[in-house]
């Protein structure tokens, strides 16, 4: 798997997390929003590094925004999203003076109402959408919400726009991703499944997708909730279920297919996970058919 793979899917992970606790933990809160036209003095210096959040939508005109030292153009539709903590810079061509809607904004507690750092690492991404229009009206309902405080309800306003715009941009984020959806995480649950008679190591499935294996843990956790060790045991064990109710192999022979290596050990990881020993299962099922 590529870098440009890799912190791809680091962003979408991100997002994800951003998103999936947004309404229900959090919510948005913006700081400060223009649009506006850029004067030839406009730049950002110094690798700067922001105390919040930052978006930025390229309406026309061209620049150059410098992710951590990465060149990034500036060209009409592109989205550039900058932690905070990330450095970043960024000058303008003067010949075609860039117009531009930028939005600096946090997360905030539904709780305590304090501004909460969702995010491990800082990090930055930039993308340009297929259905620009689509965006940038978005982002145009956004900064009306914005410039009209007096309005009932406008900070719920803003939040379900931004929060849409969100959604827009990690579904274009996805969709351009060899990777999308986390395709090597669901190729890795799709291999433990079929192929519940197998003992699996983590390190074997995360060599197989290319990535390491504390990457592959923590995002195979975060999409299905569980560890893949975890899972794959579940996985056999329903298997195991199968078999035992519905052949007559003996419950030495499952262990054995299992990869077990005697009945003893089979079964007792039977028992603790669930609740009851093969034999037990066995006997229940027979007296009911």
């Amino acid at each position: 798997m590529s870098n440009k793979d890799l912190n791809n899917l680091l962003t979408i992970d991100n997002l994800i997390k951003m998103l999936s606790n947004f309404q229900y933990n959090y919510f948005f809160k913006i700081h400060k929003m223009h649009n506006l036209s850029v004067p030839a003095t406009w730049c950002i210096e110094n690798a700067r590094k922001n105390g919040d959040l930052h978006l930025l939508f390229v309406r026309k005109g061209n620049g150059c925004y410098f992710l951590d030292n990465k060149e990034e153009p500036l060209t009409r539709g592109k989205v550039i999203f900058v932690s905070n903590n990330f450095p970043h810079s960024a000058i303008p061509d003067k010949k075609t003076l860039p117009t531009i809607i930028p939005i600096r904004f946090g997360i905030y507690s539904n709780k305590t109402f304090e501004p909460v750092n969702l995010f491990n690492d800082p990090f930055s991404f930039a993308v340009t959408p297929g259905n620009i229009l689509s965006l940038e009206r978005k982002f145009e309902q956004l900064y009306n919400y914005y410039s009209n405080k007096g309005l009932y309800f406008f900070e719920q306003a803003c939040n379900s726009v931004l929060n849409q715009i969100f959604i827009d941009i990690l579904n274009v984020l996805m969709s351009n991703s060899s990777t999308s959806s986390f395709s090597y995480i669901e190729n890795a649950k799709s291999y433990i499944e079929d192929n519940p008679t197998q003992r699996l190591s983590i390190y074997t499935l995360a060599i197989n997708e290319g990535v390491s294996v504390r990457q592959f843990a923590r995002l195979f956790k975060k999409h299905y909730g569980t560890t893949p060790k975890k899972y794959h045991l579940k996985t056999q064990m329903q298997y195991a279920l199968f078999l035992i109710e519905q052949t007559k192999m003996s419950i030495n022979e499952i262990s054995s297919i299992l990869g077990y290596p005697n009945q003893y050990s089979f079964s007792k990881q039977f028992k603790n996970t669930t609740g009851y020993s093969p034999t037990e299962l066995r006997r229940s099922h027979s007296i009911m058919t």
